[in-house]
């Protein structure tokens, strides 16, 4: 979730922290309109990233790397 304009987007981050995802949130200063990105930061959930688009993009394609590859089974 990395933008919009009412407070669902605050609670979904949440949930998807509780079920281990990882939460970021645009920079309120990288978008031209105020809305989720300040409403998930006064939300005080738990947010792992607060950043430009590029340290999102940065941030995901680390995660990424950790996970380690399900093997397939063999047939």
């Amino acid at each position: 979730m990395l933008s919009g304009s009412l407070d669902d987007g605050s609670r979904g981050l949440a949930a998807i922290n509780g079920v281990g995802g990882l939460s970021m949130v645009l920079t309120p200063d990288a978008l031209p309109l105020r809305g989720m990105p300040e409403n998930a930061i006064a939300y005080d959930g738990p947010i792992n990233l607060i950043g430009s688009p590029a340290e999102i993009a940065q941030a995901i394609c680390a995660a990424v790397q950790r996970v380690q590859p399900i093997p397939s089974a063999s047939t």
